[in-house]
């Protein structure tokens, strides 16, 4: 939890930081490798989400299955 919890730190204070127009002309190439980096993690944390869901559906399908074996 404490991981999730830096990264939104770290996303809050990259949103302070390109609100003026100035510091994303100055940042130049970085605005845009910090924009994909922000990207990358919000697709992993999607995908890690639904494989969560994913494996509690098969982990209560095989105690179904289970139950019913005995």
């Amino acid at each position: 939890m404490l991981k999730f919890f830096d990264e939104i730190v770290m996303i809050n204070l990259l949103e302070q930081l390109f609100y003026n127009k100035e510091i994303i002309i100055a940042a130049g190439d970085a605005a845009v490798e910090m924009a994909g980096y922000c990207r990358r993690k919000l697709i992993q944390l999607v995908v890690r989400k639904d494989l969560s869901q994913h494996l509690e559906n098969v982990n209560e399908k095989m105690k179904l299955l289970t139950i019913r074996q005995v």
